[in-house]
């Protein structure tokens, strides 16, 4: 009996010893909370979380950076987790492909067609094309103008007659094994927006090539100095001499303009890619003609133009003298071929493409406000994201103060004012991506106790909450002009 009461005594002793060590965790942990501003606790608070700012807490988040390439989320460029993913997601949606990366496709394409197996060549070429990224935009560029000439076996050639230009494309191509050269062949792709295609990457833009001489001499054309222009030489002979059936005419007349231009007879090229353009107005290679016209329009412009032609903003002083200097009849010629493009395939595979390329040349001639209308007709690109984001961050690297911005913008408003997609876009960039972090502006927490840093600071605070209330002014004028305009209409 005794012994059991020894025994309740020592439980009773060990509970309480618990609970006394429990209770003062907790009132250390309270202890250290309060400490950080209840960050422990609270960081779902503003004023008591630790960590968080009034960014992370406003209605609706800036225009986001990138897409993560595994989930498919949006994300910052501040956020760094996504700028650690050393993989990238090859999934395929394609049954029987499940684990395939797009080289490996490629590769089976490539040896599929090399058998003679055109259908398995297309299935293939089809399933590379849903999961390739831009790493392999010349596979790409590849990719669709073979399916573009396997067309041809609807409209009357035969399997040895396509297996044939196959042939001559793969001489055209030569090793593709860099396949991240800077300059590359523009072919639309399955949804791109600098030119291949309408929606799913994106080809490379005039501002990324590199400018080179036009003054290239037929001498120097004739006696190329590496192997791959030798080849080609050799393949643009053979496509000057063969026979094509009717209905594959216009791929090997493309063919051919696309050879003189990788071999840089810019002339040459372009007055191939016009016969392209006039002898088969009804060919799927005549959009793709007429944006290679463009994009030696734009390097022929912008490889003559004064070093006064750049790209910088400026103040308005500098934009009218480029303009006055700069848009000469190169600048006219290249922007008259862009803009045509545009009207005969608004909605075409090269239709973001041209505005990216538009975009470059309007700033390069003094026209700020008209390069960036560009930008954000492809911040407003319906589907997508990839545009998008090609815009965004065109649109970031520029910043957004402009030296006489009332003039800029209101250019920007008048361009866009048709354009629901684009003119939302702009609107919600201008509210998220600039208002709302100068509406927002509060005096530093850590501020001197001297008086003339606070007035400094306070001055900060009332400047910033002016330019703030500012853009919201202007985006709520024009937002309801939007309205409107198109009453009936989901803007």
């Amino acid at each position: 009996m005794k012994n059991k009461s020894k025994l309740s005594s020592l439980k009773m002793r060990n509970r309480r010893s618990t609970i006394a060590i429990n209770l003062l965790v907790m009132i250390s942990a309270a202890t250290i909370a309060l400490a950080c501003g209840w960050g422990f606790f609270q960081e779902n608070s503003v004023r008591f979380g630790g960590h968080s700012t009034e960014r992370a807490f406003y209605r609706l988040p800036p225009l986001p950076d990138v897409v993560d390439a595994k989930t498919g989320q949006w994300k910052s460029r501040y956020d760094n987790s996504v700028y650690n993913e050393s993989e990238t997601n090859t999934d395929s949606e394609n049954k029987g492909l499940p684990e395939l990366k797009p080289k490996d496709i490629w590769q089976r394409a490539e040896a599929a067609e090399r058998e003679g197996k055109l259908t398995k060549t297309k299935e293939l070429l089809r399933a590379f094309l849903k999961i390739a990224s831009d790493e392999e935009q010349l596979w790409i560029n590849s990719a669709n103008d073979r399916l573009d000439a396997m067309t041809a076996l609807t409209q009357g050639a035969s399997e040895r007659e396509v297996l044939q230009y196959l042939e001559r494309r793969r001489e055209f191509e030569g090793p593709m094994d860099s396949i991240t050269e800077a300059e590359q062949l523009a072919q639309p792709q399955t949804s791109s927006s600098l030119s291949l295609s309408p929606s799913t990457n994106i080809a490379p833009t005039i501002s990324m090539l590199q400018i080179k001489s036009e003054n290239l001499s037929e001498a120097q054309a004739e006696v190329p100095a590496d192997y791959q222009a030798q080849m080609r030489v050799a393949a643009l002979e053979k496509l000057r001499k063969a026979h094509p059936p009717r209905s594959l005419q216009d791929n090997y007349a493309y063919l051919q303009a696309a050879t003189l231009y990788k071999l840089e007879r810019f002339d040459g090229a372009k007055i191939a890619f016009h016969e392209v353009v006039t002898k088969y107005p009804k060919s799927e290679k005549r959009e793709a003609a007429m944006y290679m016209i463009s994009i030696i329009a734009v390097k022929i412009s912008a490889h003559q133009a004064t070093k006064d032609c750049g790209l910088g903003i400026g103040d308005e002083a500098d934009r009218a003298n480029r303009r006055a200097k700069c848009q000469d009849e190169n600048w006219r010629t290249a922007l008259l071929a862009m803009t045509q493009l545009l009207n005969e395939y608004p909605h075409g595979k090269f239709a973001y493409a041209t505005y990216e390329n538009r975009a470059y040349h309007y700033r390069l001639g003094g026209e700020l406000g008209l390069g960036l209308a560009d930008y954000y007709r492809m911040l407003g690109h319906p589907s997508d994201v990839r545009v998008r984001l090609k815009g965004k961050e065109a649109l970031r690297l520029m910043g957004e103060d402009f030296v006489g911005a009332d003039s800029v913008l209101n250019q920007i408003e008048e361009e866009l004012a048709d354009e629901p997609h684009a003119a939302l876009a702009y609107a919600y960039h201008r509210i998220y991506n600039r208002a709302v972090d100068y509406s927002y502006a509060a005096p530093s927490r850590w501020i001197s106790d001297r008086y003339d840093e606070q007035q400094k600071e306070e001055e900060r605070v009332r400047e910033s909450l002016s330019k703030g209330h500012g853009e919201l002014r202007r985006i709520i004028s024009f937002a309801t002009k939007l309205m409107q305009r198109y009453p009936k209409s989901g803007v």
